[in-house]
């Protein structure tokens, strides 16, 4: 059985926080827990310069380790699922599923076992990709893109700016939302959190 690993999250004053479980077979994809993690500490470093750093270039072409394989869960504000550094070359997401626990609106679908939040499938975003048409779910602020951008965006934005592990599956948890006010076409966001909703995130990225 396949074993998780959590990674501690950063202080509540650094400006990266992150829950981040990767799920691995293959002992040497631990690699990319600790790079994770590393980066994610880095304060001031770029994507380039971090990975250069922390070795994980190295890593890369010592073991040939790309992430592939793995699946790397983001518990966080939610992410740009539209954004170009978590789509494949053919455009097709690299987002496995989404689960929104600040919107109850899908929690009596039949798809959602859980009875709380939205949960999004791989198809439903492929859906909207192709067809141009909008999910509810969002990253309000942006902190849950930028965080799932370091820990496994594939460069499709800035090929330097690739995250670690850059052909990783992704798995999405929208925990918590912030107020965030209307920008440019955007409505406000109201804040919530609810931290009996955390045991429904951990059950759902380790299914």
């Amino acid at each position: 059985m396949k074993q998780p690993m959590f990674l501690p999250h950063r202080p509540a004053d650094a400006p990266f926080r992150i829950r981040i479980i990767i799920m691995f077979d293959p002992i040497k994809r631990l690699l990319f827990c600790v790079a994770a993690f590393i980066i994610i500490a880095s304060k001031a470093c770029g994507m380039d310069q971090a990975r250069v750093e922390t070795q994980v270039d190295a890593a890369v072409t010592k073991y040939g380790v790309t992430g592939q394989g793995v699946i790397v869960a983001i518990m966080d504000r939610g992410i740009d699922w539209r954004n170009n550094d978590f789509r494949n070359t053919n455009g097709s997401t690299r987002i496995a599923a989404i689960l929104d626990l600040t919107d109850d609106s899908g929690s009596n679908s039949p798809a959602n076992p859980y009875g709380v939040g939205t949960l999004y499938t791989r198809q439903q975003i492929n859906g909207a990709l192709t067809y141009g048409t909008n999910l509810v779910t969002r990253d309000a602020l942006g902190h849950g893109t930028a965080t799932a951008g370091i820990a496994c965006g594939n460069g499709n934005n800035v090929w330097k700016y690739r995250g670690v592990a850059y052909n990783a599956t992704i798995v999405v948890v929208k925990i918590v939302a912030e107020n965030v006010p209307a920008h440019g076409n955007q409505p406000a966001e109201t804040a919530f959190y609810d931290p009996t909703r955390m045991p429904v995130a951990i059950q759902f990225v380790l299914v």
